[in-house]
């Protein structure tokens, strides 16, 4: 008997999950998009398993209480940033930090770290994350 797999090859969120055909999909998760030089071919890929990734000054990994809430990847500058919301009792070391994927060994370096990082005391469910580039002079406006 031979066996017949649904290999979705569309991602289709506008319609209701009933009425997603056969080769398309409602949701993509923990893959990636690549295209060719001219930007035109999609392939979908799976991700690459996680790697566990040392603290760049004290080699450790990020402590126990803490828990990472979203990220964001800079392209251009080969960087991943992820927010981790400290889960324990006193909760005042929320923070943000950034592993360069450019080294043969990525490690990962605290960006900010603060009580006041989150809206409350409260763990959001997520964190949506983008990075952004300006010029900006020395007085702080943008150019």
């Amino acid at each position: 008997m031979p066996i017949h797999k649904n290999v979705p090859s569309a991602l289709n969120k506008s319609d209701d999950e009933r009425l997603v055909k056969q080769n398309e999909m409602s949701d993509a998760k923990n893959v990636t998009v690549s295209t060719d030089s001219s930007g035109n071919a999609f392939v979908l890929k799976n991700v690459k398993g996680t790697t566990a990734v040392l603290n760049k000054n004290v080699g450790e990994l990020v402590a126990e209480p803490y828990e990472v809430l979203g990220s964001c990847v800079d392209e251009e500058a080969q960087m991943v940033y992820f927010a981790a919301f400290d889960t324990s009792d006193n909760s005042t070391n929320h923070a943000i930090y950034r592993v360069k994927m450019d080294q043969a060994t990525p490690s990962y370096e605290e960006v900010f770290k603060s009580q006041y990082l989150f809206e409350s005391d409260t763990k959001p469910q997520y964190v949506d994350m983008d990075v952004l580039r300006a010029d900006v002079n020395q007085s702080g406006t943008i150019v």
